[in-house]
């Protein structure tokens, strides 16, 4: 039974945290321009919640507080609740289209034509805002393959 063994893994010391993945997690939620600091410590505090509680223990040095677990419900219902009054060519998270697609959800030409433009242009403007991070200048005393 899978699900009694995954559980059985993650309250057991197979899976620790090592210096590497902490390097990791301390490089992506770094904020590419200070601007982001408070999205990208959103993101890092939701990712927090979302680990499996001993995992995020090792990752973050603190235990997930009831108060968290409330927050996270709050702030992912708003969320979700703002997602959907989006009308539907704006919603244009790719993972989420592929989602729809792999549930069965149709689409009309037009319909997949727009969300597709929609998905680029945004990708776009997201990546203008947020240009990729140079890893060397994070991590200076390690080579980058």
């Amino acid at each position: 039974d899978f699900i009694r063994q995954f559980a059985i893994m993650l309250k057991s010391d197979i899976l620790t945290v090592s210096s590497d993945a902490s390097e990791i997690k301390t490089f992506l939620f770094k904020p590419p321009k200070p601007r982001y600091g408070p999205l990208m410590s959103s993101v890092d505090w939701a990712t927090f919640v979302l680990l499996p509680s001993k995992t995020g223990q090792q990752y973050y040095n603190r235990k997930i507080t009831l108060l968290d677990k409330i927050l996270f419900v709050l702030v992912h219902g708003y969320v979700r609740m703002i997602y959907r009054l989006l009308p539907k060519k704006f919603r244009w998270l790719t993972p989420y289209l592929t989602m729809q697609k792999r549930l069965g959800k149709r689409f009309t030409l037009a319909e997949e034509t727009s969300m597709s433009i929609s998905a680029r242009i945004a990708n776009m403007g997201l990546e203008r805002l947020m240009p990729p991070r140079d890893v060397e200048s994070f991590i200076p005393d390690r080579k980058v393959a």
